[in-house]
């Protein structure tokens, strides 16, 4: 990597947004490179990654996004998720794409709380809140070595991208804070997840196939495998579905473990894509029940195919292989089938 494509930010104490920003311009225009941000706390509003940029965090860096909603104005996505189309750092179309740690992302949960609902066992979330990460349309997408804490939505949010990378993730969310999904992975291919550690009161790991605007599916999900991974979550662990417009095939979840959660493997089939070639090898589950608020009564393993709505069948289940799971659970294995699918 040449000094020119390689370039270094201090952190001051200062809105650093429109330095990082033009720093990710500037290398990308050079063919590529890295920008990193130096020990200390970065603030920033939306970021935009670009062709050819790491985004490097260095041992002891925090990049700090502002915890308000209109700061994130300019940096929209396309796929709506819970009232949000904004993400803290977005990319769309972009290729060789990275973020690496040591660093961490502390997103400011806390601050997109508007009250605590005791009767439901969990908070009251802002009316619109960020997600940490969008990548939408993207190739060759690495995240490494990286810390995210307190996010105050869905944490990751990969929409209808190719070959990606993630190892060594770190993500920790508020348990009791709706919605704060770990890694989303909507509609893509040929992913690899592996030696990630997710705590979230939503769910940990989860693929789907969306709808965009036009109400047709995004993608497909296919060539998915997640391996040694462990997933804390309040809601459920390890899931295909429920935002099931197209397809999921030959995805593999193995050597993972589920611990302090409410539901373990969760297949659920709404939209009409259909769920194929999926399996669950080597799997520790540690299933309790939880509070009301959250989703699932402690089952390790839960697969249904239900119609969404009357005049779309769900897709079918087939060649599905839960292999060697083994652990504790207060609930049942769960298969219910109400479509005609």
């Amino acid at each position: 990597m040449s000094a020119q494509s390689d370039i270094t930010i201090t952190a001051d104490g200062r809105d650093a947004t429109a330095d990082i920003q033009r720093a990710i311009d500037t290398v990308s225009a050079a063919g590529g490179g890295r920008v990193s941000l130096s020990a200390g706390r970065h603030i920033s509003g939306g970021l935009q990654l670009k062709s050819g940029v790491e985004l490097h965090l260095a041992e002891d860096a925090g990049l700090a996004p502002i915890s308000d909603y209109e700061a994130y104005a300019h940096t929209t996505v396309s796929v709506i998720a819970e009232a949000s189309n904004r993400g803290m750092i977005i990319a769309r179309g972009a290729s060789d794409i990275a973020v690496t740690g040591p660093g961490r992302i502390e997103a400011g949960g806390e601050h997109f709380i508007t009250g605590d609902d005791e009767a439901m066992g969990t908070y009251i979330p802002a009316a619109r809140r960020p997600r940490v990460m969008v990548l939408e349309a993207c190739r060759n997408i690495r995240l490494e070595n990286l810390f995210v804490s307190g996010s105050p939505m869905w944490t990751l949010h990969m929409v209808d991208c190719d070959d990606l990378n993630f190892r060594n993730l770190r993500i920790e969310n508020d348990r009791r804070l709706p919605n704060t999904d770990g890694i989303v992975l909507d509609a893509c291919r040929r992913a690899l997840i592996e030696d990630c550690f997710i705590s979230t009161a939503d769910d940990g790991i989860c693929l789907k196939t969306s709808a965009g605007p036009d109400g047709k599916a995004v993608g497909v999900c296919d060539d998915i495998t997640v391996r040694r991974c462990s997933v804390s979550s309040v809601s459920c662990a390890l899931k295909l579905g429920t935002e099931s417009f197209g397809d999921f095939t030959n995805v593999v979840f193995e050597d993972c473990k589920i611990v302090e959660s409410n539901r373990g493997i969760g297949l659920f089939s709404r939209d009409g894509g259909a769920m194929r070639n999926i399996r669950f090898s080597r799997i520790e589950a540690e299933c309790h029940e939880t509070p009301g608020g959250f989703w699932g009564s402690g089952e390790a393993v839960t697969v249904t195919v239900v119609d969404r709505r009357p005049e779309r069948q769900a897709g079918s289940v087939d060649n599905l292989v839960v292999e060697d799971l083994s652990g504790s659970m207060e609930g049942a294995i769960n298969l219910v089938a109400t479509s005609k699918a």
